[in-house]
Protein backbone atom coordinates (compact mmCIF):
# COMPACT_ATOMS: atom_id res chain seq x y z
CA UNK A 1 0.00 0.00 0.00
CA UNK A 2 2.90 2.63 0.92
CA UNK A 3 4.73 1.92 -2.33
CA UNK A 4 1.23 2.45 -4.75
CA UNK A 5 1.09 5.69 -6.47
CA UNK A 6 -2.46 5.28 -6.35
CA UNK A 7 -4.77 6.35 -3.12
CA UNK A 8 -5.36 3.60 -1.17
CA UNK A 9 -7.59 4.25 2.03
CA UNK A 10 -10.33 2.00 4.55
CA UNK A 11 -13.12 3.20 5.46
CA UNK A 12 -15.96 2.27 8.21
CA UNK A 13 -19.15 1.16 6.66
CA UNK A 14 -20.35 4.78 8.18
CA UNK A 15 -18.18 6.31 5.52
CA UNK A 16 -15.25 7.58 8.12
CA UNK A 17 -11.76 7.17 6.90
CA UNK A 18 -9.43 4.55 8.97
CA UNK A 19 -6.32 4.43 6.69
CA UNK A 20 -4.50 6.43 4.35
CA UNK A 21 -1.20 5.80 2.38
CA UNK A 22 0.97 7.75 0.75
CA UNK A 23 -0.45 8.04 -2.53
CA UNK A 24 -3.60 9.56 -1.11
CA UNK A 25 -1.64 11.72 0.20
CA UNK A 26 -0.07 12.86 -3.11
CA UNK A 27 -3.11 12.64 -4.45
CA UNK A 28 -5.57 14.68 -2.32
CA UNK A 29 -2.93 16.61 -0.32
CA UNK A 30 -3.99 15.87 3.25
CA UNK A 31 -1.74 14.08 5.16
CA UNK A 32 -2.67 10.80 7.12
CA UNK A 33 -2.24 12.95 10.95
CA UNK A 34 -4.55 15.34 9.41
CA UNK A 35 -7.14 12.82 7.94
CA UNK A 36 -7.43 9.49 9.96
CA UNK A 37 -11.08 10.22 11.56
CA UNK A 38 -12.68 12.34 8.71
CA UNK A 39 -15.61 11.34 6.98
CA UNK A 40 -14.90 10.57 3.06
CA UNK A 41 -17.47 12.65 2.24
CA UNK A 42 -14.87 15.97 2.78
CA UNK A 43 -13.16 14.96 -1.01
CA UNK A 44 -16.65 15.30 -2.45
CA UNK A 45 -16.80 18.70 -4.45
CA UNK A 46 -19.94 20.74 -3.73
CA UNK A 47 -21.87 19.32 -7.31
CA UNK A 48 -21.28 15.73 -6.22
CA UNK A 49 -22.77 16.12 -2.34
CA UNK A 50 -23.59 12.73 -0.94
CA UNK A 51 -22.05 10.79 -3.60
CA UNK A 52 -20.24 8.71 -2.26
CA UNK A 53 -22.66 7.71 0.78
CA UNK A 54 -25.10 6.72 -2.07
CA UNK A 55 -22.29 4.44 -3.51
CA UNK A 56 -21.36 2.65 0.30
CA UNK A 57 -24.89 1.87 0.16
CA UNK A 58 -24.82 0.09 -3.34
CA UNK A 59 -21.40 -1.25 -2.26
CA UNK A 60 -23.52 -3.08 0.75
CA UNK A 61 -26.59 -4.16 -1.37
CA UNK A 62 -23.85 -6.28 -3.14
CA UNK A 63 -23.65 -3.95 -6.58
CA UNK A 64 -20.12 -3.58 -7.83
CA UNK A 65 -18.00 -0.24 -7.77
CA UNK A 66 -15.21 -0.76 -10.27
CA UNK A 67 -13.15 2.17 -11.85
CA UNK A 68 -15.98 4.66 -11.41
CA UNK A 69 -15.24 7.51 -13.06
CA UNK A 70 -15.98 10.68 -11.03
CA UNK A 71 -14.57 13.95 -9.58
CA UNK A 72 -12.77 14.32 -6.27
CA UNK A 73 -11.85 17.92 -4.15
CA UNK A 74 -8.17 17.97 -3.46
CA UNK A 75 -7.30 19.87 -0.28
CA UNK A 76 -5.35 22.68 -1.86
CA UNK A 77 -9.44 23.40 -3.29
CA UNK A 78 -8.84 21.82 -7.28
CA UNK A 79 -11.25 19.09 -8.44
CA UNK A 80 -9.50 16.11 -9.83
CA UNK A 81 -10.60 13.52 -11.84
CA UNK A 82 -10.44 9.87 -10.46
CA UNK A 83 -11.14 6.09 -11.06
CA UNK A 84 -12.63 4.91 -8.05
CA UNK A 85 -12.94 0.82 -6.97
CA UNK A 86 -14.21 -0.37 -3.69
CA UNK A 87 -13.12 -3.84 -2.38
CA UNK A 88 -14.77 -5.55 0.69
CA UNK A 89 -12.84 -6.35 4.20
CA UNK A 90 -14.20 -9.33 6.23
CA UNK A 91 -13.71 -10.00 9.63
CA UNK A 92 -13.15 -13.92 10.75
CA UNK A 93 -17.05 -14.50 10.07
CA UNK A 94 -16.93 -12.85 7.01
CA UNK A 95 -18.69 -10.01 8.17
CA UNK A 96 -17.96 -6.92 6.34
CA UNK A 97 -16.74 -4.59 8.43
CA UNK A 98 -15.14 -1.96 6.56
CA UNK A 99 -14.61 -0.90 2.65
CA UNK A 100 -11.51 -0.40 0.64
CA UNK A 101 -11.13 2.45 -1.63
CA UNK A 102 -8.43 2.81 -4.51
CA UNK A 103 -7.92 6.10 -6.05
CA UNK A 104 -6.62 6.92 -9.11
CA UNK A 105 -5.75 10.06 -10.26
CA UNK A 106 -6.89 10.34 -14.09
CA UNK A 107 -6.96 13.94 -14.96
CA UNK A 108 -4.19 13.94 -17.44
CA UNK A 109 -5.68 11.50 -19.37
CA UNK A 110 -9.18 12.71 -19.59
CA UNK A 111 -8.05 16.05 -20.30
CA UNK A 112 -5.79 14.63 -23.72
CA UNK A 113 -9.43 12.75 -24.18
CA UNK A 114 -11.09 15.61 -23.83
CA UNK A 115 -8.67 18.13 -26.53
CA UNK A 116 -8.90 14.37 -29.03
CA UNK A 117 -13.10 14.85 -28.51
CA UNK A 118 -12.80 18.55 -29.51
CA UNK A 119 -10.22 18.31 -31.90
CA UNK A 120 -12.01 15.82 -33.71
CA UNK A 121 -15.52 17.57 -33.07
CA UNK A 122 -13.68 20.94 -34.99
CA UNK A 123 -12.62 18.41 -37.60
CA UNK A 124 -15.52 16.38 -38.48
CA UNK A 125 -17.44 20.13 -38.58
CA UNK A 126 -14.29 21.59 -41.31
CA UNK A 127 -14.83 18.32 -43.15
CA UNK A 128 -18.42 18.71 -43.58
CA UNK A 129 -18.78 22.67 -44.09
CA UNK A 130 -15.87 22.11 -46.70
CA UNK A 131 -18.24 19.61 -48.54
CA UNK A 132 -15.17 17.06 -47.87
CA UNK A 133 -15.34 13.36 -47.47
CA UNK A 134 -13.06 11.56 -45.51
CA UNK A 135 -12.52 7.80 -45.35
CA UNK A 136 -10.18 5.32 -44.21
CA UNK A 137 -9.65 1.95 -45.59
CA UNK A 138 -7.69 -0.70 -43.42
CA UNK A 139 -6.08 -3.32 -45.66
CA UNK A 140 -5.68 -5.95 -43.04
CA UNK A 141 -9.38 -6.10 -41.90
CA UNK A 142 -10.69 -5.18 -45.69
CA UNK A 143 -12.66 -2.84 -44.28
CA UNK A 144 -13.47 1.26 -45.02
CA UNK A 145 -15.28 3.89 -42.82
CA UNK A 146 -16.18 7.22 -43.35
CA UNK A 147 -17.16 10.75 -42.27
CA UNK A 148 -17.51 14.36 -43.07
CA UNK A 149 -19.96 15.54 -45.80
CA UNK A 150 -21.34 12.22 -46.82
CA UNK A 151 -24.61 13.24 -47.94
CA UNK A 152 -23.83 16.47 -49.89
CA UNK A 153 -21.06 15.06 -51.93
CA UNK A 154 -22.79 11.39 -52.58
CA UNK A 155 -26.73 11.59 -51.94
CA UNK A 156 -26.51 8.98 -49.67
CA UNK A 157 -26.88 9.50 -45.67
CA UNK A 158 -23.69 7.44 -43.40
CA UNK A 159 -25.98 5.27 -42.59
CA UNK A 160 -26.77 4.18 -45.77
CA UNK A 161 -22.95 4.86 -47.44
CA UNK A 162 -21.38 2.95 -44.21
CA UNK A 163 -23.17 -0.28 -45.47
CA UNK A 164 -21.28 -0.24 -48.58
CA UNK A 165 -18.18 -0.50 -47.10
CA UNK A 166 -15.27 -1.46 -49.85
CA UNK A 167 -17.58 -2.09 -52.12
CA UNK A 168 -18.44 1.64 -53.16
CA UNK A 169 -15.16 1.52 -54.74
CA UNK A 170 -16.32 -0.58 -57.01
CA UNK A 171 -19.21 -0.21 -57.72
CA UNK A 172 -20.12 4.08 -57.27
CA UNK A 173 -16.23 5.32 -58.09
CA UNK A 174 -14.23 4.31 -61.23
CA UNK A 175 -11.18 6.50 -62.45
CA UNK A 176 -11.88 9.13 -65.26
CA UNK A 177 -10.59 8.68 -68.66
CA UNK A 178 -7.50 10.76 -68.45
CA UNK A 179 -6.62 9.70 -64.89
CA UNK A 180 -2.99 8.47 -64.30
CA UNK A 181 -3.84 8.35 -60.80
CA UNK A 182 -4.12 4.73 -60.70
CA UNK A 183 -0.47 4.10 -60.84
CA UNK A 184 0.79 6.31 -58.07
CA UNK A 185 -2.26 5.04 -55.73
CA UNK A 186 -1.04 1.20 -56.66
CA UNK A 187 2.75 2.56 -55.88
CA UNK A 188 2.17 4.51 -52.76
CA UNK A 189 -0.26 1.43 -51.65
CA UNK A 190 3.13 -1.13 -52.14
CA UNK A 191 5.37 1.37 -50.83
CA UNK A 192 3.56 3.80 -48.77
CA UNK A 193 3.29 7.44 -49.16
CA UNK A 194 0.96 9.95 -50.75
CA UNK A 195 -1.17 10.00 -53.57
CA UNK A 196 -3.41 12.02 -55.45
CA UNK A 197 -5.85 11.16 -58.30
CA UNK A 198 -9.24 11.90 -60.49
CA UNK A 199 -12.16 10.33 -60.11
CA UNK A 200 -15.67 9.69 -60.85
CA UNK A 201 -18.38 9.35 -58.25
CA UNK A 202 -21.97 7.78 -59.32
CA UNK A 203 -24.15 9.52 -57.12
CA UNK A 204 -27.66 7.98 -55.51
CA UNK A 205 -29.51 9.50 -57.94
CA UNK A 206 -27.18 8.10 -60.68
CA UNK A 207 -25.96 11.46 -61.56
CA UNK A 208 -22.25 11.71 -61.68
CA UNK A 209 -19.37 14.32 -60.18
CA UNK A 210 -15.89 14.28 -60.67
CA UNK A 211 -14.12 14.09 -57.34
CA UNK A 212 -10.37 14.32 -56.14
CA UNK A 213 -9.11 11.74 -53.71
CA UNK A 214 -6.06 12.70 -51.86
CA UNK A 215 -4.24 10.64 -49.76
CA UNK A 216 -1.99 8.47 -47.62
CA UNK A 217 -0.86 4.79 -47.16
CA UNK A 218 0.28 4.44 -43.71
CA UNK A 219 3.16 1.34 -43.00
CA UNK A 220 2.61 -0.87 -40.09
CA UNK A 221 5.41 -2.55 -37.92
CA UNK A 222 6.55 -4.34 -40.28
CA UNK A 223 7.10 -1.64 -42.70
CA UNK A 224 4.47 -2.49 -45.24
CA UNK A 225 1.33 -0.74 -45.64
CA UNK A 226 -1.32 -1.12 -44.21
CA UNK A 227 -4.24 1.30 -43.57
CA UNK A 228 -5.18 4.23 -46.48
CA UNK A 229 -6.40 7.65 -44.98
CA UNK A 230 -7.50 10.26 -47.57
CA UNK A 231 -10.31 12.82 -48.39
CA UNK A 232 -12.83 13.21 -51.81
CA UNK A 233 -13.63 16.56 -52.64
CA UNK A 234 -16.23 17.34 -55.30
CA UNK A 235 -14.20 18.93 -58.23
CA UNK A 236 -16.92 19.04 -60.60
CA UNK A 237 -17.27 22.55 -61.05
CA UNK A 238 -13.40 23.05 -61.12
CA UNK A 239 -13.50 20.60 -64.45
CA UNK A 240 -16.26 22.01 -65.82
CA UNK A 241 -14.40 25.44 -65.84
CA UNK A 242 -11.44 23.67 -67.62
CA UNK A 243 -13.54 22.23 -70.31
CA UNK A 244 -15.04 25.47 -71.16
CA UNK A 245 -11.47 27.23 -71.01
CA UNK A 246 -9.90 24.36 -73.12
CA UNK A 247 -13.04 24.82 -75.91
CA UNK A 248 -12.51 28.56 -75.91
Amino acid sequence: MELSNDAILTISLDGTITSWNKGAEQTYGYSTKKIIGKPISILEPSILVEETEELIELFKQGDKIHNYETLRLREDGRVINVSVTFSPIFDASKNLISISVISRDITRSKRVEEKLRKSEERYRIATEQTGQVVYEYDLRTDKSGWAGAIEEVTGYSLEEFQRFGKEVWLKNIHLTDTSSGDEKFQSARKTGGRFKEELRLRKKDESCIYIENNGVWLKGYDGQPCEAIGVLKDITERKKRQNISLRV
